[in-house]
């Protein structure tokens, strides 16, 4: 099977916390606003004082088949109001259609033109059909590590 996406790890740390934020990566999104975003897992801490009710979105997402949808412009504001996320998966698709997503699939990350994740509060990693975002990430972070969409089939193997 021949693979579209490139993917990248960003585990960046400060004081052994990873020191990269949501919008630190959705910056290198040009565009972002074409793009419709779903949010299909998620769990955070967040700040005092936010516009959202953290729990009720948190559950918002877990009831959801299709993702929980979300603007470009409240992707943004959110992402400057969540001080830490523990899981998070994010999609972006140009197709306005809801993207049907299995996790376990060796294709994921191809349903999709940009695909993040944030894993257990380690490390991020992103997966896009646009490979100068991957560059740009991997030129603006330091501690990365460039990964083939179908790593993870690779290490069973």
């Amino acid at each position: 099977m021949k693979f579209e996406t490139q993917g990248i790890r960003i585990k960046d740390r400060s004081k052994n916390v990873v020191s990269i934020e949501l919008n630190d990566i959705l910056k290198e999104v040009y565009g972002g606003g074409q793009y419709c975003w779903s949010i299909y897992e998620l769990q955070m801490n967040v700040y005092h004082g936010v516009d959202f009710e953290p729990l009720k979105l948190e559950e918002e997402v877990l009831a959801s088949k299709h993702g929980k949808r979300i603007s470009w412009e409240a992707l943004s504001a959110f992402g400057n109001d969540v001080n830490q996320f523990c899981d998070l998966i994010l999609m972006g698709s140009k197709n306005k259609s809801p993207i049907k997503w299995e996790k376990q699939t060796p294709d994921r990350y191809e349903s999709v033109d940009v695909y993040i994740e944030m894993f257990d509060c380690c490390y991020w990693e992103v997966f896009s059909k646009d490979h100068d975002f991957i560059n740009r990430l991997a030129h603006k972070f330091k501690d990365i590590e460039l990964l083939a969409p179908d790593f993870r089939e690779k290490k069973k193997s």
